[in-house]
């Protein structure tokens, strides 16, 4: 799973910390976020990144680039699950418990 964030200002700081604050919960639901602010790139992904990886999931995910700031859930499966404009994880992960493959994960 992953969740992509797109934001600008106190906003990124907020989401980073919020990240950070929630690493227990994402690393159980096993997701990679990717946190685009500016010209950088913040993840919690431990691999080689390709080069040019933050254009291609501005361009994929973020074109046209949006006004506000907006935080993608991009399930399993590759298809997009949820779209806002406030990382909420706690909405997140209620929305990823409840997603087939989850559940399953869970019972297991």
């Amino acid at each position: 799973r992953l969740v992509l964030v797109n934001a600008t200002g106190p906003a990124a700081n907020h989401a980073q910390s919020n990240l950070e604050e929630y690493a227990n919960g994402i690393e159980e639901r096993d997701i990679a976020w990717f946190l685009i602010t500016g010209d950088a790139l913040f993840t919690n992904y431990d691999g080689v990144l390709a080069d040019g990886f933050r254009e291609n999931l501005l361009n994929t995910w973020f074109n046209p680039i949006p006004e506000k700031n907006t935080v993608l859930l991009i399930g399993k499966d590759g298809s997009l699950k949820s779209r806002s404009d406030d990382l909420d994880l706690e909405s997140t992960f209620q929305t990823i418990d409840n997603m087939p493959m989850r559940r399953q994960e869970m019972r297991q």
